[in-house]
Parts: C-alpha cells; structure tokens; sequence
C-alpha cells in the first residue's frame, strides 16, 4: 500500500490549536512545539498501522500550520491567510464555547495520545490535560522531556 497524505481533522487541528496557545503563551518554544506535534501526529498514524509519506504532517507542513492558525485564532496579518474552513471553526469554537473545545482536545489528547522524540530513543511525552494546560503544568512537562533528552 502507497503512503498516504490525509487532509486535516479536527482533532488535529484541536491540537494545532492547543499548541499555538502554548506557543503565544511562552509555555513552549515553537521549535519544540513544531518538533513535538510532527512526532506525535506522525507517530500516532504508524502505531495505527497506517503508511505515511514523507510530507505527511512533517515539521515544514506543522510550521506552515501553524501561521494558518494564528492568522484564524488571532488574526495575525503575516504568513499563511487562515483559508481553510475548519481551521475557521475550530478557531470560533475555542473563542465561543471553552467547554466544547476542551472537550474536541481531551477526545484529540486520547486519538494522539503519544510522541516518541527521536528515532532511537524510547522516550514518550504523553500530553495529558483535561483542557488546555497552564503554563505551570506546561513547563513541567517540558523541562521532563528536555532532560530526558539529554
């Protein structure tokens, strides 16, 4: 079977989100937050046996994502317009209804529940909130994995 390269789904791009706040928040740099959401996206679709090409949510495509997404949930005025409409109402939905995003994230968290951080390591760092992490919760979790990858 070919390797395949699937549009976005909204649990993606809940996580896409989740992380662009993380970004705007200072809880995680964008080169981590770019590395880290690649693996995990990627990694969850191999663990489900599934194919994927080498552009399939690579960190290239997450970068370019991202400045979709900003432009969607803050109207950014530089990079990538926000042309897609999901991203559109995914964006609404976290600025109107908290509750019902964070629930789209916790059923995205368990969909994508893992990243393995490089190809040798067996190092997993499971993002487990309940809604969009605090900062606290956020630098924890990140200073783990920084020394774990050390």
């Amino acid at each position: 079977m070919a390797p395949i390269n699937l549009p976005w789904n909204k649990h993606e791009i809940a996580l896409l989100l989740a992380y662009c706040i993380m970004i705007y928040n200072g809880a995680i740099s964008m080169k981590n937050a770019i590395s880290i959401l690649s693996k995990r996206l990627r990694y969850s679709m191999e663990k489900m046996g599934i194919k994927v090409s080498e552009t399939y949510r690579n960190e290239n495509g997450i970068a370019l994502q991202i400045q979709s997404m900003n432009c969607c949930l803050f109207g950014a005025k530089k990079g990538i317009k926000c042309k897609t409409l999901l991203f559109k109402d995914i964006a609404s939905l976290y600025n109107s209804d908290k509750k019902v995003f964070a629930e789209l994230l916790e059923c995205a968290i368990r969909k994508y529940p893992f990243v393995k951080l490089d190809a040798i390591s067996d190092v997993f760092y499971p993002l487990k909130y309940d809604i969009i992490p605090s900062l606290q919760q956020i630098q924890k979790q990140d200073n783990l994995v920084l020394l774990q990858m050390q």
